[in-house]
């Protein structure tokens, strides 16, 4: 009798085993969910909530500091990126440009969201939203500046709106409109300039003086930087981090 309830003890302490490494496993499965998630959306959600509070904050309601990652997005049809270690992959066809396109008007709208749609008073200075890259499969694709604009005009097709690229980022729906207030866009659209996609490109918005007696002027994210071309009234001074 005594090894009977001996054998039923040591299948309970059996079971208790079991249970807890089910459960530390879960806790293990969920912990690098978590942090996957810290390295996408969320992250992007921190830096407009932190914009939000600052700009708050400059209006004397709240306090709080600019909160913001840069990203490192690797554009890609199956091969890393030499440039940057990534921190973001989008998946694209090499031979599909639309998909090109919209990877990076996405990241353009993403950047403008961020740092509050051009709404926000958050006490100003310059932000790279992301370092971008290209694989060596998109890096031998040929694509222009006509080709890129025209792909702006096309519905971003969220839930909430039928706008366009265009009008999301710039204000304006049409590319004559957009012309009228970037009537240096017009030369290279006419021109049909080729965009070369080798090396490391920037994201970038913000808000900068143009002269001591105006104001500060808000910059609509654009077609990618090269990072010799970052405008120079930012200064090399930045507010996001990394």
């Amino acid at each position: 009798m005594k090894n009977k309830i001996f054998k039923k003890g040591e299948l309970t302490t059996q079971q208790l085993v079991m249970i807890i490494i089910l459960i530390l496993s879960f806790a293990i499965i969920l912990f690098f969910i978590f942090r996957l998630n810290l390295g996408g959306t969320t992250n992007k959600e921190i830096c407009h909530d932190s914009v939000v509070k600052k700009s708050n904050a400059v209006l004397g309601k709240f306090t709080g500091e600019i909160k913001c990652k840069t990203s490192y997005t690797c554009i890609s049809a199956g091969e890393k990126c030499d440039e940057i270690t990534a921190t973001n992959t989008v998946s694209v066809d090499a031979n599909n440009k639309d998909e090109i396109f919209k990877a990076i008007a996405d990241e353009m709208t993403n950047c403008w969201w961020m740092f509050g749609e051009g709404k926000l008073n958050y006490g100003g200075g310059c932000a790279i939203c992301s370092y971008i890259d290209f694989d060596d499969k998109v890096e031998t694709e040929e694509i222009s500046y006509k080709q890129f604009l025209d792909y702006l005009t096309k519905p971003r097709n969220i839930q909430s709106s039928n706008e366009n690229y265009l009008f999301y980022l710039y204000g304006v729906s049409s590319l004559n409109s957009l012309f009228s207030i970037k009537p240096i866009w017009k030369l290279g659209y006419d021109a049909d300039i080729k965009i070369p996609l080798q090396g490391k490109f920037i994201i970038m918005t913000g808000k900068v003086k143009k002269g001591i007696l105006k104001p500060e002027e808000v910059v609509s994210p654009e077609f990618p930087f090269k990072i010799e071309q970052i405008p120079a009234d930012c200064n090399g001074n930045f507010i996001t981090q990394g």
